[in-house]
């Protein structure tokens, strides 16, 4: 699963008159810049075969119609999947709130948050996983990984890790909405086989551990 680096962006100006808008320093109109340039920037910095996914989920600002807006916030969110992928990337966002902010005469300030580095499996945990759940359970290998992320990442930091999905649709039919929806819905007889299945895995885990020893 891929790294996460959220942000928020608040875009600072001056508020005027919308009738003498030369007194004012538009926050509403450095923001939409600021969004649309960051979606071309990125695209533009980063080759085809690299997993990027970026958006820009939040927008907030102004209080009339008839002045120009002194305050805008965004939030949004990077996944890479590649560290050096998203160093670049993040100076990339950096970089374009720093124009942005320059070209509009406003302040914008970056603040990251929320972040945490792409899941990745031990690959002597993943073998042993191979010949342990065909045993149990369908075994279906994903062949691109996901763009969402999970903080379980942060325990490979202190050990080798094994990150498993398991299938929670009924048979036949995919999920009936996406993550984030609450029509989500999930099929409870998948929970037998996630018990069964990381039941067994963790009983040769132990007894792969005491043979080592």
């Amino acid at each position: 699963m891929a790294a996460k680096d959220a942000f928020e962006i608040v875009v600072s100006g001056t508020s005027a008159h919308a009738a003498t808008p030369v007194h004012g320093r538009d926050a509403i109109l450095a923001a939409a810049f600021f969004v649309t340039t960051v979606h071309a920037a990125v695209a533009r910095r980063r080759d085809p075969s690299e997993l990027v996914a970026l958006n820009i989920g939040t927008i907030s600002g102004g209080f009339s119609q008839s002045a120009l807006a002194s305050e805008v916030r965004l939030t949004g969110t990077l996944r890479t999947r590649d560290e050096d992928v998203r160093r670049r990337l993040r100076s990339v966002i950096s970089a374009v709130a720093d124009g942005v902010g320059t070209q509009f005469d406003t302040t914008v300030e970056l603040r990251w948050s929320d972040q945490m580095p792409a899941v990745r499996n031990d690959g002597a945990l993943v073998t042993l996983a191979r010949e342990t759940l065909v045993r149990v359970a369908d075994v279906v290998t994903l062949e691109v990984g996901a763009m969402t992320s999970d903080d379980f990442a942060l325990y490979s930091a202190l050990a080798p890790t094994l990150y498993l999905k398991l299938g929670v649709a009924p048979p036949g039919r995919g999920p009936s909405a996406p993550l984030h929806s609450g029509l989500f819905d999930v099929d409870e007889s998948c929970i037998h086989v996630g018990v069964t299945a990381l039941t067994a895995l963790c009983l040769d885990v132990l007894a792969s551990s005491t043979g080592r020893s």
